[in-house]
């Protein structure tokens, strides 16, 4: 997709959405670092032009705003590059400085843990993607693989529907309840008819998101329910 700047109807939600996702990245630790993320929290906050996607600042003025000595500046400055969090869009030549635009999707795709803290209406405006159309959307079905229609464990089984859903649903609670809550808990079901389950979502990103993501946990607790289904299939909310 392309980036969302300063200029566009929802950077403002972009804004807040992004710098919220690399806060509550840092709490978590993880892959990112929580001083280098929150180095780089510092810089958009204080320099990122928004409008023309462009943060423009020596190394001299990073060290001071950093506190630290440019030798770190620039190991620091190298790994968000490396990352994908920083693209260079002019070089420093010449006595200017460097001009670097932001790594959108790197981000996006790097703050994805903090989902469950934020909620799904967060992930659903910052994906790595949003914003290229809802393909589950109008209810467009999106099957889980691995599970033809009509096959429950190489065998048929009766037709399910939500009686089967709320013992898998509980399964799903026992075994991950933060992200029961955040990604299950939203979902309805109904019998389709033949055998399987139709897992209906509020939004399209919803569906789509747990249909390729979350699969192998709703069959799982299928297993662990003891409930037999036909298939099971995720869709979007009804047109």
């Amino acid at each position: 997709m392309s980036a969302r700047t300063g200029a566009s109807p929802r950077a403002a939600s972009t804004k807040y959405d992004l710098l919220a996702a690399l806060s509550a990245q840092a709490l978590r630790g993880g892959k990112i670092g929580e001083r280098l993320t929150l180095r780089l929290v510092t810089l958009i906050t204080a320099r990122y032009n928004w409008a023309r996607d462009e943060l423009s600042i020596g190394r001299a003025e990073i060290a001071r705003l950093w506190s630290v000595d440019e030798r770190t500046v620039k190991r620091e400055i190298g790994k968000l590059k490396q990352a994908g969090f920083l693209v260079v869009k002019r070089p420093g030549v010449r006595g200017r400085v460097t001009v670097y635009g932001l790594g959108l999707e790197a981000l996006r795709a790097a703050t994805q843990e903090a989902a469950v803290a934020l909620g799904p209406d967060f992930e659903e405006r910052l994906a790595p993607g949003a914003g290229q159309g809802d393909a589950a959307a109008g209810g467009e079905v999106v099957p889980f693989p691995g599970a033809p229609a009509g096959a429950a464990g190489g065998a048929s089984s009766p037709a399910a529907g939500p009686a089967e859903w709320q013992a898998i649903r509980g399964a799903l609670q026992k075994r991950n309840p933060d992200r029961f809550a955040c990604w299950f808990a939203a979902l309805e079901a109904e019998s389709d008819g033949a055998g399987g389950l139709v897992l209906r979502a509020p939004t399209g990103f919803l569906a789509r998101y747990v249909g390729q993501h979350y699969s192998e946990d709703l069959r799982a607790a299928a297993i662990e329910a003891g409930v037999r289904v036909g298939a099971l299939a995720l869709a979007g909310p009804e047109a």
